[in-house]
């Protein structure tokens, strides 16, 4: 049975995500889907940091190397930012609101 306005607890922060017509069930799946997109677009940005051009010197690549060890001191953070911030659109773009 479909809920008005079921109130439903997301994975971000204890969010509380509401749709007018989705029942729970719709949105555990809608919910893992939004979580594991977030997921891979986080992780797919990494991987493309963290990439090294083969035909580099060996002193340019450490430099690189330098450089991306630099920029993870403050990625976690930011990485959990940006995730969260896709997850919620993920959600929005499906319909679901915040209560």
């Amino acid at each position: 049975m479909h809920l008005v306005a079921s109130l439903i607890v997301g994975c971000a922060g204890g969010t509380r995500w509401a749709h007018p017509n989705y029942s729970e069930e719709k949105f555990q799946i809608d919910e893992s889907r939004c979580s594991l997109y977030s997921r891979m677009m986080v992780q797919q940005k990494q991987a493309q940091i963290l990439q090294v051009d083969p035909r580099m010197t060996p002193h340019e690549k450490a430099a690189v190397s330098a450089q991306n060890a630099g920029s993870h001191l403050g990625a976690g953070l930011s990485n959990a930012i940006e995730q969260t911030s896709i997850y919620r659109d993920c959600l929005r773009s499906l319909g679901y609101f915040r209560q």
